[in-house]
């Protein structure tokens, strides 16, 4: 919760939040930091593709281009 809390007193509204180096990072933490990251422009590094996802689900850009669909053929992969 210190990232949540630390989200919801800052008052700049340009956030970069850097999870390159995290471990662990549980679906749930997606729906929690959503709120206080939604009334800024945001940018995120370091998350994996599929909580990028999620945080476009909860309706957060995350700041980075979406690929256009969710499949590559074996040739696309191995090119």
């Amino acid at each position: 919760m210190t990232l949540r809390s630390s989200l919801e007193e800052l008052e700049a509204k340009d956030v970069v939040v850097d999870f390159t180096h995290l471990k662990e990072f549980r679906d749930s933490a997606v729906a929690v930091l959503t709120r206080p990251l939604a009334e800024r422009k945001v940018q995120v590094r370091g998350l994996a593709g599929h909580h990028e996802r999620m945080f476009r689900y909860f309706g957060l850009s995350t700041g980075t281009i979406a690929s256009p669909r969710a499949y590559y053929t074996p040739e696309e992969v191995l090119a």
